[in-house]
């Protein structure tokens, strides 16, 4: 599930980023960001993208080579799912979906994190902070705020307000000595 995105909503749960297989004829490997899947009473529903930058197409097996062959297994299972099921099976087009190709609830997203988090005897942390993680972690490698904003889906300036921490003395001073060497070496 790597190539999931989250997002949250003030006083509700994450609400799971909806992905869409890409036709055939486009990269097969890349996925589609199509949306969000929300809640109203007891149905699913798709939530357009709030922003023209969160409908993106993410490049899933650079991030984490075998995702292909992962979601490829994932789509074949579902066709099987697909024949089973006949007339009830809902062709939404969706990679993550029950048996009968409706969308999963939002709320499975955060249940599976939670059980992944016991099995690997980690600390848990909210679903949605591992976006902000991702987001930190992208800065420490070097990844520019641009380019890491556009791959997370953000502007620029809500990535920078959102999700870098204030670095305080300890910043100013890395920073200060990066910009010294730069000088010393011109």
């Amino acid at each position: 599930m790597a190539a999931l995105a989250v997002r949250s909503v003030p006083g509700r749960r994450a609400r799971p980023a909806v992905v869409r297989r890409r036709p055939r004829r486009r990269a097969r490997d890349r996925l589609a960001r199509a949306g969000a899947v929300a809640r109203d009473g007891q149905r699913s529903h798709i939530d357009e993208p709030k922003s023209e930058q969160r409908r993106r197409t993410v490049p899933v097996e650079v991030i984490h080579p075998g995702t292909v062959a992962l979601l490829r297994s994932l789509i074949a299972r579902q066709a099987a799912e697909r024949l089973r099921a006949g007339e009830a099976y809902t062709d939404s087009g969706l990679v993550v979906v029950d048996a009968l190709g409706v969308p999963v609830r939002p709320e499975w997203y955060s249940d599976t994190f939670r059980g992944l988090c016991s099995e690997a005897e980690v600390p848990l942390i909210r679903l949605h902070s591992v976006r902000h993680s991702l987001a930190f972690w992208l800065h420490k490698v070097g990844v520019s705020p641009a380019d890491a904003a556009a791959l997370l889906g953000h502007t620029v300036e809500v990535h920078l307000s959102t999700n870098l921490p204030d670095s305080g003395s300890a910043g100013i001073a890395a920073a200060a000595a990066a910009l010294g060497r730069a000088a010393a070496s011109e």
